[in-house]
């Protein structure tokens, strides 16, 4: 026979894995899981924007993946988007969950963002470095308190490609400063943009922002009067009949009666 440290036989036969090789093999597996990569420390949405003549934003969005909390799904998502088949105006947004891609939302109604024009040619590389600044938590330490990083956004234009980096509070110094630091100084020496082809703005400094805003709110004030109405047309006996009819429901856990 063999001896354990060879691995074949003098007939060719495969020989008995020995102890040692066996403690090798669990050693590299234990290293190989430690290694995975931590989860990102928030977790992330990606839309797609595909543009009609409707002005109801948030109408157009599509959801491509959510709750993107390690990087295989992140990946995933930017490896296989067909972004050579984007049309002129479509978007392409990666935001953090719970915030959506839209100038109405209450997480982004008094922001702003930085936008950079860049050329077609180098735009996708450039989308993904600054993606990979924001996942990685580079842009953590530039970040006021009371402001925070929204998202950030990839819009096809004509000659080039807007990418945009929205946050919280258009009217922070600090925060917008930082932001554009952590660009400039990180992407790829020849992704630098030049000053002329970036600049800061304020959401509301758009055109048809009070617009969009008012008619979300218009739209935000109809449901809430649906809600009281439909509540007031079942009424306190109306919503006890209705929990009676989901098998399982106590009233007194939902807080229907006071506990006794």
């Amino acid at each position: 026979m063999a001896s354990p440290t060879s691995r074949f036989s003098g007939t060719g036969a495969l020989s008995p894995v020995s102890e040692d090789e066996n403690v090798k093999v669990a050693r590299r597996l234990t290293l190989v899981r430690n290694l995975r990569a931590p989860a990102f420390q928030y977790a992330w949405t990606f839309y797609h924007d595909k543009y009609t003549d409707s002005q109801n934003y948030e109408g157009r969005l599509t959801l491509l993946k959510e709750d993107i909390v390690t990087a295989k799904p992140f990946w995933e998502v930017l490896n296989s988007f067909p972004f050579d088949a984007l049309k002129l105006k479509d978007s392409v947004h990666f935001f953090k969950r719970g915030v959506k891609p839209v100038w109405e939302d209450p997480r982004n109604v008094k922001g702003g963002s930085w936008t950079f024009r860049v050329p077609k040619a180098q735009s996708e590389d450039f989308w993904k470095e600054v993606l990979m600044l924001a996942v990685g938590e580079q842009f953590v330490d530039v970040i006021q308190p009371r402001d925070d990083l929204c998202g950030l956004s990839m819009s096809v234009r004509f000659n080039s490609n807007l990418i945009t980096i929205w946050n919280r509070d258009g009217a922070n110094e600090k925060t917008k400063d930082g932001i554009l630091a952590v660009v400039l100084e990180n992407v790829s020496p020849e992704l630098k943009p030049q000053p002329r082809n970036y600049y800061y703005k304020r959401h509301s400094e758009h055109a048809g922002f009070s617009e969009v805003v008012a008619r979300a709110s218009e739209r935000s004030k109809e449901a809430e009067e649906g809600r009281i109405a439909e509540a007031e047309v079942r009424g306190p006996e109306g919503d006890e009949a209705l929990l009676k009819d989901v098998e399982g429901i106590d009233l007194k856990e939902l807080g229907g009666e006071a506990p006794a």
